[in-house]
């Protein structure tokens, strides 16, 4: 499951919202923090990764909601540092074949998902899910 944090107090996930997305099933055995951040791992690519900081710009992804006809429930996360440039969230695949959320030259092809509620009881912020 991830954790989205939205600006102001609201009840659902917004899009086209800078928010910040928490990876909370990594268990409490992980000290650092599991806030996806954006990270510059070489010129023009970036890798999406944990260790951010809730509010800092290079935390804050947005969600959108892909248009169309056949687009029922179909989303793309995107990097918009400013009002005016955002960048849609791919995959990058290494030379060993390891696929990764990225962003930069070459990675023009959002990464699609679906989201789905997770469970109905309540879930706590950083509650190791591991053993589930």
């Amino acid at each position: 499951p991830l954790f989205f944090s939205a600006p102001g107090d609201l009840d659902f996930i917004p899009t086209l919202t800078d928010l910040t997305i928490d990876i909370p099933i990594l268990g409490p055995c992980i000290p650092d923090s599991r806030i996806w951040k954006i990270s510059n791992v070489g010129p023009w690519l970036w890798f999406v990764s944990t260790r951010g900081i809730a509010g800092d710009l290079y935390s804050k992804i947005r969600i959108e909601r892909l248009e169309g006809e056949h687009a029922y429930d179909i989303y793309s996360f995107k990097f918009c540092p400013n009002v005016y440039i955002c960048y849609p969230v791919g995959t990058f695949v290494d030379a060993e074949g390891t696929e990764v959320l990225a962003i930069g030259d070459g990675i023009d092809e959002p990464y699609y998902v679906r989201f789905h509620k997770a469970s109905t009881f309540p879930l706590k912020m950083y509650q190791d899910l591991s053993g589930v």
